[in-house]
């Protein structure tokens, strides 16, 4: 359970995580194309200089706030499904208690179930920022030349296989 403000919020910082690195390249094209010579230092670094540091704060802030509200997530999660774990046990029959097999099965939904509900949802998010990422940055190579995204891809391949068959 969470709130509609916390999940618009942690959607919003998802989707800025993945826009960052394109960002990230952006200024750091243009902070290399404003420094013509080493006399110029000092404009540049009061200019283009400022702006990729406060690109990185940005980055660091966005991360920074994330973790904040992972943590408040985690604690709503862990404590809403600890609750429902003790509901269920408390109106369980009392025969299941005799059993190992039940301890085993509420020690789980007690102590682990909570985990891998925010391990789901960190990975989703993983998966939505990497894909924005990756399609931004097929867009700005492909600009360059339309064949690189393809050599990208099958660049790419091989890994993504050996991924597969290394998780099954």
């Amino acid at each position: 359970e969470c709130s509609p403000k916390t999940a618009g919020l942690s959607l919003a910082l998802v989707i800025l995580a993945g826009l960052f690195p394109l960002l990230m390249v952006n200024v750091t094209r243009h902070v290399i194309n404003q420094f013509d010579s080493i006399e110029n230092i000092r404009s540049w670094l009061t200019g283009s200089g400022v702006l990729l540091l406060l690109t990185i704060i940005g980055r660091e802030a966005i991360h920074l706030l994330g973790n904040l509200i992972r943590t408040f997530h985690e604690g709503r999660v862990s404590d809403y499904v600890n609750s429902r774990a003790q509901q269920i046990a408390s109106s369980a029959d009392m025969a299941h208690y005799e059993s190992s097999t039940f301890y085993d099965h509420l020690y789980r939904a007690g102590f682990e179930s909570d985990q891998h509900v925010i391990d789901v949802t960190e990975h989703m998010a993983a998966i939505v920022s990497g894909t924005i990422t990756l399609l931004g940055l097929l867009f700005l190579v492909g600009r360059y030349s339309s064949w690189l995204p393809i050599v990208f891809f099958a660049a790419s391949l091989p890994v993504f296989l050996t991924l597969i068959t290394q998780s099954h």
